[in-house]
């Protein structure tokens, strides 16, 4: 299956073939699971002229999870469902242009029940998002010299969350009691990133990369301006060295939100500075060895620990 371009979102839940028959195979000799897997893709393409062509895709992935046995606390239910929808326009009049422009529209549905009894602990989740995405890439040759590349991504979402968990907690001298959370909260907002990158060739054998990024997310009121800089050198047409030096952001998704935590609130983005030094060489076409050395700073770390006692995700606040 052809996978959706990089500018609509990804879902993690929706298995490939290999990974279905990997779970299959484990899981296969308890009869009492029974988990539904199901893709359906499709793609119509129309050569609008000689340099320019539109295509239109669906991609529809789901699955259903079912335990239910005699211990109520560790039956569970999960029905995940998400629909993509994208239209991809290329137009090339020649060999010094390129643009590309893609429309996007994602549809999730997310439900979680784990635990049918209401005394003990127990999970119930539900969310959904919808998310409206434009994005577009321009690639320019200017001259034999020059190579500009530029390009703009523009989300929209709308999600909605309602999540109920219930833990047992054991207080000395008060003894076991069921520890809730409960978050319900809807969120509109959109995020916005711009791109410019320019590589110019000094001599026929070094090239110096300028570029930078800006990011905007509405729904937490927070931008970020990220330069890049880096410089490579041929020594010959199979031996290149490069170094590059970039800021680096990762904002959080709307449609990620951790209410799992109790948490209605969205994170700052995580970033992070990148210092690498790389040497390539290709002795033939099929053949590639590369070596790099680098130094990488991370900030603003939003880190996952898994709770084997309890068998759930938990998200300290460290960085």
């Amino acid at each position: 299956i052809r996978r959706p371009p990089r500018s609509t979102p990804s879902n993690s839940s929706a298995a490939s073939d290999v990974y279905k028959r990997q779970v299959l195979d484990i899981i296969k000799k308890y009869q009492e699971l029974s988990p539904d897997y199901y893709d359906i893709y499709g793609k119509l393409k129309y050569w609008l002229s000689e340099n320019t062509n539109l295509s239109l895709s669906y991609f529809r992935i789901g699955d259903r999870f079912l335990w239910d046995k005699d211990e109520p606390e560790d039956n569970f239910d999960t029905r995940y469902s998400n629909d993509y929808i994208w239209a991809n326009w290329q137009y090339i009049p020649d060999k010094n242009f390129f643009n590309q422009t893609v429309f996007s529209y994602v549809r999730g549905n997310h439900q979680r029940y784990i635990g049918f009894d209401p005394e003990r602990e127990r999970v119930i989740d539900f969310q959904d998002f919808d998310v409206f995405g434009i994005r577009n890439d321009a690639t320019v040759a200017i001259s034999d010299k020059n190579i500009l590349k530029i390009g703009m991504d523009f989300k929209n979402y709308t999600t909605r969350y309602d999540y109920f968990e219930t833990n047992e907690r054991d207080l000395p001298g008060i003894g076991y009691y069921l520890d809730t959370t409960h978050v319900v909260t809807s969120s509109d907002g959109y995020k916005f990133a711009s791109y410019i990158q320019n590589k110019f060739f000094i001599t026929s054998r070094t090239a110096l990369h300028i570029g930078a990024r800006y990011d905007y997310q509405e729904y937490i009121r927070k931008s970020q301006f990220s330069p890049r800089i880096g410089i490579s050198y041929n020594f010959s047409e199979n031996m290149t060295i490069r170094t590059a030096f970039g800021y680096y952001y990762q904002s959080q998704d709307m449609a990620d939100l951790e209410v799992s935590k109790g948490i209605a609130e969205f994170n700052e983005p995580e970033y992070a500075k990148h210092y690498i030094t790389g040497w390539e060489y290709q002795p033939s076409t099929f053949t590639s060895i590369r070596a790099e050395l680098y130094y990488k700073y991370f900030g603003k770390l939003i880190d996952r620990v898994y709770d084997r006692k309890k068998r759930r995700y938990l998200y300290p606040d460290k960085g």
